[in-house]
């Protein structure tokens, strides 16, 4: 993350990954990133961890805001066309 810090200082576009575990992670998870920008999240290559992950999903949304989101993988994107 410090080398995407840096790239951002000097004024580079950067596109932060984002990842979180259980709620109890989500505070230190989203506290470093800055709001409104640009953000890559992984979905769960398992279903059984699907509802979890979306949870998080959601707190990541709250807590950052981001503009734009750049979703990587199956699961998630089934989920989302469904709910469109």
């Amino acid at each position: 993350m410090l080398v995407a810090y840096w790239q951002e200082y000097l004024q580079l576009n950067v596109i932060f990954s984002l990842s979180w575990g259980e709620p109890e992670t989500y505070e230190f998870c989203f506290d470093e990133f800055p709001l409104n920008s640009v953000v890559s999240v992984k979905c769960p290559r398992s279903d059984k961890v699907l509802d979890l992950w979306l949870q998080g999903f959601e707190a990541m949304i709250k807590a950052c805001m981001p503009v734009h989101v750049v979703v990587c993988g199956k699961l998630v994107k089934l989920y989302f066309l469904n709910t469109v």
